[in-house]
This record gives structure tokens, sequence and C-alpha cells, in this order.
């Protein structure tokens, strides 16, 4: 085709435009792509691109026709197979994306263009851009992919326990792309730590459940991914040459996919205000369908990066309306809501104990050394009785009181455990008048009491002994 006649074509349409070529192998797979020409507003763009940190690589800052798209597009294999899926297979294709590389949106359409060239093909590429997701251009996908994405969020929505939501919504992933295996897998990288959120496994799949390979040194495969995705919208593999670009930028990660038996795979980062919460994956997934799997995920993706934001944030609320801020135990509320726990029957049956321990001589150390040093006194407090009961949880009542409650240990263990704490509490600085008691949790209220008796007890029998040897 002449490039002068295709010039003159794009020229007729308004938006950023460019012709795009794909040659086509006997086999079916595709080589080399290249942008042949574009409209005057895809010219200039290109352009204004190879100026930013590119002339290192061209000597010419102009755009030269018929060249290898990576002049002018960073190397993306999702927009590699949407051009093989226009241009070869003669689909018109439209999608709604936000790559990481970019900080806007692109609303892109690809149509197929009729070639007189039995290993080439043709298509346009027009695309425009918007700072934000707009509702109108959304509403354009088809039906099935708006269903599927509004059945997500009302999933997410509408449910009180967000794992389960989860769940729901990875199974109706796993309906729709029909794969050996479908994750969201949540990622903290400032705490080294990732987690399966959920999964669904195919029924005749041969793979094996992410908890198998999930452990304390995932983090760091997870770590490659970004990088492997290399600032597009996701990492998609679906034809046999996309296996060596996987090879190529992260080759221990080919290894363990190869010989996991994949074949096919699609990975989305899940961001939410540039941070990295997590990916959503499918692997051997149905190949017919990779632009409908595709769009559905690409939206998917965006909501549930929204609300795992939401869910983590909220967990850390409410671990801070459950923490003791200076001393890092379990606070009132904790303990309030532990009672309560115990009251409604919710912990089982089984004697339970309550330890009430008093920080002996907080309120000297405050009218001696300053209340840095009495919150000081407090925190070694904290840190002996998390060593003393290191299975349960230790919580600050208020002031200078810290209570535990236990359904593991015996009298006999606590009496043995509060000997050994009072004969060492000096190597700790600090010192506490510690009492307790046990019985049946429908008597936690007296139970509560009587430890709490026991307590004082004990700190007026400290608080005399003092003034004698004074």
């Amino acid at each position: 085709m002449n490039i002068d006649d295709l010039k003159g074509f794009s020229d007729h349409i308004k938006p950023m435009t460019c012709i795009i070529s794909v040659e086509k192998f006997p086999d079916g797979s595709y080589g080399n792509i290249r942008i042949v020409t574009g409209n005057s507003a895809y010219l200039h763009a290109a352009e204004e691109y190879m100026k930013v940190g590119r002339d290192d690589l061209f000597d010419e800052e102009k755009f030269v026709p018929d060249q290898p798209y990576e002049r002018y597009i960073p190397k993306d294999l999702n927009f590699e197979d949407y051009c093989y899926r226009s241009a070869i297979l003669g689909e018109t294709l439209h999608s709604y994306v936000r790559p990481e590389k970019y900080k806007f949106w692109i609303h892109l359409n690809m149509v197929p263009l009729v070639s007189d060239k039995e290993n080439i093909g043709y298509c346009t590429y027009t695309q425009e851009f918007a700072s934000d997701a707009q509702a109108g251009v959304v509403n354009s996908l088809s039906p099935e992919i708006m269903s599927r994405v509004l059945n997500t969020c009302i999933a997410l929505r509408s449910s009180d326990d967000f794992e389960e939501a989860a769940q729901r919504v990875i199974d109706d992933i796993s309906d729709l792309t029909k794969a050996d295996h479908c994750c969201i897998l949540l990622t903290d990288f400032e705490q080294r730590h990732c987690r399966v959120l959920c999964e669904a496994l195919g029924n005749d799949t041969e793979l094996l459940s992410m908890h198998t390979y999930v452990n304390d040194d995932f983090i760091d495969i997870a770590a490659t991914w970004d990088d492997t995705i290399a600032g597009s919208t996701c990492f998609i593999i679906n034809e046999p040459g996309d296996w060596d670009t996987l090879k190529e930028r992260n080759p221990l990660w080919y290894e363990s996919m190869h010989s996991a038996g994949a074949k096919s795979l699609v990975l989305f980062p899940l961001r939410s205000q540039g941070k990295s919460l997590g990916y959503i994956w499918a692997i051997n997934f149905d190949t017919a369908n990779t632009v409908k799997i595709k769009e559905t995920l690409e939206l998917t993706s965006f909501f549930v990066a929204s609300e795992v934001s939401n869910y983590q944030m909220l967990g850390k609320l409410t671990k801070m309306s459950m923490t003791d801020l200076l001393t890092g135990v379990s606070n009132r509320n904790a303990l309030n809501e532990r009672v309560s726990r115990i009251e409604n029957g919710e912990e089982g049956s089984g004697r339970i104990a309550v330890i009430f321990a008093d920080v002996n001589e907080l309120k000297q150390v405050n009218d001696k050394n300053g209340h840095t040093a009495g919150d000081r006194l407090l925190k070694r407090a904290a840190i002996g009785l998390q060593d003393l009961f290191p299975d349960e949880e230790v919580y600050r009542a208020g002031g200078d009181e810290f209570v535990m409650i236990t359904n593991r240990l015996s009298d006999e263990e606590i009496k043995q455990k509060l000997e050994i704490f009072e004969q060492n509490m000096e190597l700790g600085n600090f010192s506490l008048s510690a009492g307790f008691c046990s019985g049946e949790p429908e008597n936690i209220k007296l139970i509560r009491e009587t430890a709490d008796k026991r307590m004082y007890a004990k700190k007026t029998a400290y608080y005399k002994d003092r003034a004698i040897r004074r």
C-alpha cells in the first residue's frame, strides 16, 4: 500500500491516528510491527516523545515512516496483541486503559484495513487521552463486560465479609477465563510480606494452589513482576513469542512458570493512589477470548484495587482503635470486645483465667523523673508481660494496669510464671503486683473482680513492705 495514500487517509481522521502494519508468518505468528504513517496530530506526538529521553537511541527526532513501533511507543505485549488481532485477524477493537507508565487514561480504537500484501496486514490505531476515568467511555464497552464488572462492584460492596466477597469475584473471573488457576495475591513490600487473598483452581488442572508456593521468600519473586509488566496495564502471554519476552525480562519466573505447566498467562497489578497492593492473574486461560478477558480484567483490577485499599485502610484503623499507642499492646477497647465475646459464648467452653498486673511506683517515677521516664517504665512492663505470656493477648486496661486472659494455662502454670517473673523483675528495672483467678467463662465478671482484688492485695502488701524497709 502506498504510504502517501495511507497518510492522506489518516489525515481525514480528526483524533490522533496512525497506520500500523503487522508482518504475518506462515505458522500464523507475527513478526515486525511498524508504524507506517499517521495524521499530523499523531506525528507531532511521536516526535515529542522522541525528544524525551530518546535522543540517545536515535540521531534524529523527526518521524520516519514505516519504522518498528518501539521507536515511538515502549514495547508492550498487550499493544502487539491488539495490533495482531486487528491487522491480521480483522477484528475491530476498542479499549479504555490506564498504563502505569502514564498518568492518564487512553481510549483506543483499532480498525482493520484491506491489504494488498499476503504477508502484511494493516489497521488504524486511534487514541484519545483523559486525565480521569470517563463514565461515558466506560459505558461504551460491551454489555457482557460491563455486567461482569458491575457484579464485581456489587459483590465487594454488599458483603460484610470482604474475603468472602473476594472469593466470589475470583470465582467469577475463573468462570470468564476458563483458566486452570486464578488468584488475587496481596503484597506489602515495606513489610516484605504477601498472602493469598483468594484463588480458584480448574476442575482438571494439575496446577497447585498458590498456598504451596507462598512463603516468607515469595515476596522476592513478586517484587520482580512490576519490571516484567514494564509500565503497561498488564503482562499477557498467549503467543509462543511472548514466552521469549518473559524469558528476557524475568528468566527466573520464566523457568518457574514453565516447570509449573503454564501455557498462557495474564497478570494485572493492583494499584491505588500510586501504591502497589498486589496482583490478579489467570493461568492457562481461554486464549480464544483474550480481548474480552483482558478488557474485563482491566476494569475489574481497577475496582478491586480500590476496594483492597479501603479494606486495608479499615484494617489499619481497626487495629489502631484496638492498640495502645504508647506500649503497642492491645487497649481497653480490645479488652472489652474480648470479654464481650466470652460473655456471648463465642470462645467455646473450658476454664479461663484472668490475670491483673499493676506497675508499682509509676506515680513516684513520674513525680521524680517526669512522665517520659514513666512512659519508659510502662513500655518495659508491657514487653516483660509479652515475654512472660507469649501466647496470650496482653491488654493495657488504662494507667498502670495490664490484663491477660487465657484458656491455655493451668493455675499452677500461671503461679510458676508469676513467681519467676517476680524473681526477675529487678533485672528489668521495674516491679509489678499481679493477681489472678480462674473459672467457667459464664462467670467472667466474677473472675475479673476476684483477680483485680487479689492484685490490689498484692499491691498493698508491696507498699507496706517498702514502707517497713524504709
